[in-house]
């Protein structure tokens, strides 16, 4: 079945307003119009490489990741070489 989707290219990855599924090996044309659209605006604080800045990284993963409390206490396999 043949499906089309509308989109642009920004920093080398396709960009579509749709969520696209597309199953494993299945084949794929790409027609390349030539035709320059308008690009909408990206957030202020958002670089020109397409990543986000550290301040939206903040709390990600809060609740996901955790540190045990006996982290920093010594490991009794490596006793020997501590000493």
């Amino acid at each position: 079945m043949m499906r089309t989707y509308e989109g642009y290219f920004r920093n080398g990855r396709f960009v579509s307003d749709e969520m696209i599924e597309i199953p494993e090996n299945e084949k794929v044309y790409l027609m390349i119009t030539g035709e320059q659209i308008q690009l909408p605006k990206t957030k202020k604080n958002k670089s020109n490489t397409g990543k986000r800045p550290i301040s939206e990284l903040k709390g990600l993963l809060e609740n996901k990741v955790w540190i045990p409390a006996d982290f920093n206490d010594p490991i009794e396999e490596m006793k020997e070489y501590m000493e």
